[in-house]
């Protein structure tokens, strides 16, 4: 049985943010936060290996 599921991701994400004014300005511009495409997504079988319906 699969325990895992293949998640399509761009890659490791990194934070940071300054608390100061002016050292938030020196930052670059943030990218929109990542949202999972819920339609996308497909369902997958629970502990007991049954399958959701769909």
């Amino acid at each position: 049985p699969a325990l895992t599921r293949p998640l399509a991701h761009p890659g490791n994400f990194k934070y940071a943010w300054r608390l100061d004014r002016r050292g938030r300005r020196s930052l670059p511009a943030s990218l929109p936060y990542p949202k999972i495409n819920a339609a996308a997504v497909r369902p997958f079988g629970g502990a007991d290996g049954s399958q959701a319906a769909a």
